[in-house]
Order: C-alpha cells, then structure tokens, then sequence
C-alpha cells in the first residue's frame, strides 16, 4: 500500500476530498511528550482503503479538513492503544469522535495480552513482522527520511484489516458489544483528567494537614509545569512533594535539604512553596479528597474479592484487570464505585462482588 509524505494544505484537502467516502480509516499519531508539559503533534497518519497519508502537522495550520473526516458518525476510526493519541489530538484541537474502534481493547477481550504492542498484533493476525528501529526516533526533525516514513506508514497500514479480523472474532464470542462499550468510553478518556495529586503514589497515606500541603504543592507545581511547559518532575518529582508535606519545612535552609537539585526553583519561588507549608486554609476543604487506606478487614475483603474476579476472568479467558483492577477494588470498597464497573457489560459480572460485608 503505497504512502503520500502530505506538508502543503492543497495537497491535504486534494487527499481528503480523494478518500471522503471511506467508510473504515486507521489512524495513529506521533508526538514529542517527555520534554513538554503538552504534548507536540507532529505526524498524523491516516490510512484510507488503498491509501495512506503521513500528514506533517507541524508545516500545517489548517487541520479543519481532518477535525471534518474524525467527526462524521459513518466512519469507523481503528486505533491500537488510542488512549494517548486521543488526548493528543484533543491538545491539538483535533476529536475523533464516535465509532472508535481500539484493537489493543480489542486484543484483550479475545484473551491476549491487554497491553499488547502493535508489532506483536500484526505479526499475530496478519503474519507481518514489523520494523521497530524507529521508536526512539525525534518526530520534530526535519526532514524525516525514508526509514522513518516507512515506519510510520506501517503503523496505520494493517489497522483496518485488523479490527475486520478482531470483530469477527468477538461477533463470535459474543463480546463485540463489550469492546465498543470499552471504546466509547475512551472517547471520554481525556476529560476524566487525574487531579494533580492524585498522580501522586502514597499521598493517601499521609495524616491529613501532610495530605494538604501534598496536594497544595502538587497543584502549584502543576500550574508552573503548564506555565512553564515543562514536564511536571522536571520543576520537582513527587518524592520531593512528599518529602515537604511530611518535613514541612519553615525555612529556606530546610527546604533547600529537600530540594538541592533545584536550585533555580529556590531562587525564583521558595517563599511561594513555604507559605503553602505554613498555610492551615486547606486542611478541612480538602480532607474528603484523601483515600484511608483499607481497614483490615477491607483488606481481607479485597483480596477475596481479587480470587473471585481472577476464577471469573479465567473463564472467559481474559485479564483480571480487565474486569477491575486493584485500585477500583479499592474504590468500590470505598462505596466509590468507577463508572467502569457499575454500568455496561462488567456490571453483572464484578458489581455484585462488592456487597457489605
């Protein structure tokens, strides 16, 4: 399947125009994400029946034309793992919107490995071995030679005829509806945004005043990592969070101890950081966001409830977190049961679980 390198608008809108009745498209981005708080779109990859266009988003400023093709309804739009790449298309002003099919959901509920990669995929239903020499490559440099092209042509080239391949499969077992049920709700996925603290391991753990300052800074940091644009370890890492909420430092002496390898962070803004240590408004506001660890006998629970969801999930021949994972076991024995769990097909498979004990 030949490919078209796309970096002039006429060239675009002719393509588009060219594939608009295509009913199933593949699609894939890549992006630049580990040095930015935002991620940076810099290729689209749509593959379109017998076509395929790398799409430079960086020499284009009119996407409206593709925001067009991801809206309309009759399009069945094939990702593989489309977590990231929705968000990243939303960061762009681009929505791929219903009819998203996720052939690593997909992967799953046909009893492989639920975080299965790409080339994995291909090589198992299409028999293809892909080249993977390319996945360290910087997508924000140009030109992009041939090698890397290729490689990202690849990664759209095969979607299509795998979710053919993978609803058939799931039609069969009567599990189709489960992974457009699953796929629906990605398309939720990047306005379900994590609270800047909830990002963080082993804050729930803390007494409730070293919860609110945790969370004080965390929201700090996260409002300076988007300032700044930068990744939010790179102003300071959650271990330092932690370590200020718990030391609690009152002077500059004591919290440069805690962050010595930040010296400009210290010069610019430690009268910031100490007067959210000092502060004692967020306490009570904020004590209903800390998760109690699990009573003992939650524990107990849990685990029971983990051995009854792994004898359920070996008789369908799937994941147990597939079905629910430890932290929305946690979550439900909070009486916080996830969307996830408490609607759709998971409903009356894990939901009943979780009665009082």
């Amino acid at each position: 399947m030949p490919y078209k390198f796309i970096d002039r608008q006429q060239d675009l809108d002719t393509w588009i125009d060219r594939v608009s009745a295509i009913k199933v498209i593949g699609l894939d981005t890549e992006f630049l994400w580990e040095r930015t708080y935002f991620p940076k779109l810099c290729l689209i990859q749509i593959a379109a029946d017998d076509s395929i266009a790398c799409i430079d988003t960086l020499a284009l400023e009119d996407l409206s034309c593709l925001n067009e093709m991801m809206h309309v309804s009759t399009v069945q739009k094939v990702f593989h793992a489309a977590k990231q790449d929705i968000e990243v298309l939303h960061v762009a002003g681009l929505e791929a919107r219903e009819q998203i099919f996720d052939t690593q959901v997909a992967a799953g509920l046909l009893g492989m490995a639920e975080q299965i990669g790409y080339g994995d995929l291909v090589e198992t239903l299409v028999g293809v071995r892909l080249e993977k020499s390319q996945t360290r490559t910087d997508w924000t440099s140009r030109p992009l030679n041939i090698r890397q092209l290729d490689y990202a042509a690849n990664d759209v080239k095969y979607l299509a005829d795998m979710a053919q391949i993978m609803s058939e499969k799931l039609l069969s077992l009567g599990r189709l509806d489960w992974c457009l049920e699953d796929c629906r709700r990605l398309q939720q996925s990047y306005r379900s945004v994590l609270a800047p603290w909830e990002r963080i391991s082993g804050i729930g753990k803390l007494e409730s005043r070293s919860f609110a300052i945790a969370v004080g800074i965390a929201v700090w940091r996260d409002d300076k990592a988007k300032e700044m644009d930068l990744p939010r370890g790179w102003v300071f890492s959650d271990k330092q969070i932690l370590s200020i909420a718990v030391e609690k430092p009152k002077t500059l002496k004591e919290l440069s101890s805690i962050l010595n390898d930040k010296p400009n962070i210290l010069r610019k803004f430690s009268e910031n950081l100490l007067e959210l240590v000092d502060s004692d408004s967020l306490v009570s506001s904020l004590s209903a966001y800390r998760k109690v660890p699990l009573s003992i006998s939650q524990r107990k629970h849990a685990k029971e409830i983990k051995k009854k969801i792994a004898t359920i999930a070996a008789d369908l021949d799937v994941g147990s977190s597939l079905l629910c994972t430890s932290k929305e076991i946690e979550a439900c024995l909070r009486g916080d049961i996830p969307e996830r769990i408490s609607t759709g097909w998971r409903q009356d498979l894990v939901c009943g679980l979780f009665e009082p004990i």
